[in-house]
């Protein structure tokens, strides 16, 4: 998600819309329970990130939820929807089609269930093959608001 906040930065000051940031944790159900991990180091890095943003003119807020790892698209989609997005653009791990199929993928639920449009930003990390000079030449021309 960290390498979509740039374009997300980038399309809000071309448009003067306010980004908001969504910060949905995921709570595990165990035999024995509610499992999650502290979220509050997250949330504390994403208020500074904001404050960074207002600091630099951008209208920008986070709104944050936790939910069930099956929920977490639609509790997404539901806090999109009460700060009236545009537009998704969201970080996709790409960890490939086996896991994606037995764990499922954020981003392609939300592809599945939802008329907004949405920005998908791979990690670089496990981006599966480098961009060619096309690549960049067409997101590029995209990219400018």
């Amino acid at each position: 998600a960290s390498e979509a906040l740039p374009l997300a930065e980038g399309l809000a000051r071309a448009t003067g819309r306010t980004l908001t940031i969504i910060y949905v944790q995921e709570v595990t159900i165990s035999r024995s329970g509610f499992l999650a991990e502290d979220g509050r180091p997250v949330l504390a890095s994403l208020h500074r990130m904001v404050r960074r943003l207002q600091d630099d003119g951008v209208q920008a807020t986070v709104v944050s939820s936790k939910a069930t790892t099956r929920d977490v698209p639609r509790t997404i989609l539901e806090l999109a929807e009460a700060a009236a997005a545009d537009v998704l653009v969201i970080g996709n791990r790409g960890h490939g089609s086996l896991i994606n199929l037995m764990l499922g993928s954020v981003a392609a639920r939300l592809l599945q269930v939802t008329s907004l449009p949405i920005i998908t930003v791979p990690s670089r990390s496990t981006a599966a093959t480098p961009l060619t000079d096309a690549d960049v030449a067409a997101v590029s021309t995209r990219s400018r608001f």
